[in-house]
């Protein structure tokens, strides 16, 4: 027998291998050039990115014929990739025919190496985010964006992004004509004429009006007139023990505000007692310290050149609104000796009081409290000289007013 039939169908075998190797290669290489060529499609989504597919499988599952199966269809890894509106010309709006696969018969031939897939552009950060077909923004459940009305400008989706809109520019400073506009002239007319915003007032305030035990009384009064800035005053203050004459003074004092806490003083002093009358020509202040002290400071300037100076100090601490604790001090001192007034040099006698008030009203108050009396230096030896202790203390019990 002759070897050419062998040889001849040994080659017609050989063709076909070939013909149909060649037939899958260009099928496989059009699948994924047409993969690749969509604009918006994120390869990195499908399975086993960047290996490539084994085709082998992918022939035997092409030349496979699909049969009807009663069994629920495995779920699909792209299930929803193909009703994605894809962002492409109107060339490619058209669905592409499926090529059927060939149905030669299997043919043992070497495995084709995959060609390495390259993207021919980076993947777009806002791939997936089309609108499906046959979908409005309107028949989306949940989503409520404002619409832009008729003629308005377009609406700035980057803030959508994270991108920051830009800041609307700074409000121009008023010019002088629009200052002029917002506060008219009114023609020259003085609101003094129609209201009075420093009227005269009077008032008499006794700060202290008490009993002192032992049988003495003792008081502090003062009646003003005038207006917010300058008043007059007409004030007294002194003692008086039983079966003694009364001592003290008398004062005419002008004060003028220099501040919303202060005010500068002006006296007229005449001081009374057993001993001769002194007369005093004073300037000191008054007013309201730090911390809410209330606080008086005096100098005057006498007869035969005596100098006096005295000092007041109050505190009120409100334990409630009505119920007041008041501590008080005082000292007065002199230049000269004064014997017939039983008055030495220096620091010359001083006070202090604990007073606790009850506000029936805020004009009227009655209080008990402790005071304390002493002489000091030169004043407390001719105190002692004529039999009285330099030291004084006890309960007292009083009204505080004004009207």
């Amino acid at each position: 027998m002759s070897p050419l039939p062998h040889y001849r169908s040994l080659a017609l075998a050989c063709a076909l291998a070939l013909a149909q190797g060649s037939a899958f290669a260009q099928q496989h290489d059009h699948a994924a050039m047409q993969m690749q060529d969509m604009p918006g499609m994120d390869m990195s989504s499908m399975q086993d990115t960047g290996k490539p597919a084994d085709k082998k499988k992918t022939s035997d599952k092409a030349e496979t014929k699909p049969q009807a199966s009663t069994s629920a269809p495995k779920a699909d890894p792209h299930a929803g990739h193909h009703d994605m509106a894809m962002p492409m010309d109107h060339a490619q709006h058209a669905p592409a025919t499926p090529k059927q696969p060939a149905t030669k018969p299997k043919a043992k031939t070497p495995a084709a190496k995959p060609k390495q897939v390259t993207p021919s552009r980076p993947a777009d950060p806002h791939a997936g985010h089309a609108m499906p077909a046959g979908m409005s923004m309107e028949s989306m459940p949940g989503m409520d964006m404002p619409m832009a009305a008729p003629g308005a400008p377009p609406m700035d989706h980057n803030a959508h992004h994270g991108h920051s809109a830009p800041m609307p520019a700074p409000l121009p400073a008023p010019t002088m004509e629009k200052r002029a506009a917002a506060f008219p002239d009114l023609g020259g007319m003085d609101m003094s004429l129609h209201m009075d915003d420093n009227p005269t007032v009077a008032v008499l305030r006794g700060d202290r009006l008490e009993h002192v035990e032992g049988g003495g009384t003792a008081w502090d009064a003062r009646f003003g007139v005038g207006g917010n800035f300058d008043k007059f005053w007409l004030r007294s203050e002194g003692e008086q023990h039983r079966g003694e004459q009364a001592r003290g003074d008398v004062q005419l004092q002008w004060s003028h505000a220099t501040g919303p806490w202060w005010d500068r003083v002006f006296s007229l002093r005449s001081d009374f007692g057993p001993g001769p009358s002194r007369q005093w020509a004073g300037l000191g202040v008054m007013g309201l310290a730090p911390y809410k002290f209330e606080l008086e400071a005096h100098a005057y300037i006498g007869e035969q050149g005596r100098l006096a100076a005295r000092v007041e100090a109050e505190y009120e601490l409100l334990l409630t609104n009505r119920l007041i604790l008041t501590p008080r001090v005082e000292f007065n001192a002199y230049s000269k000796d004064d014997r017939a007034n039983r008055i030495g040099k220096g620091l010359s006698d001083g006070e202090a009081g604990l007073r606790l008030r009850y506000e029936i009203t805020r004009q009227f108050a009655p209080y008990v409290g402790y005071g304390w009396s002493r002489s000091f230096g030169d004043t407390a030896d001719l105190v002692r000289a004529d039999g009285e202790p330099a030291l004084d203390h006890g309960w007292v019990a009083g009204l505080r007013f004004w009207f």
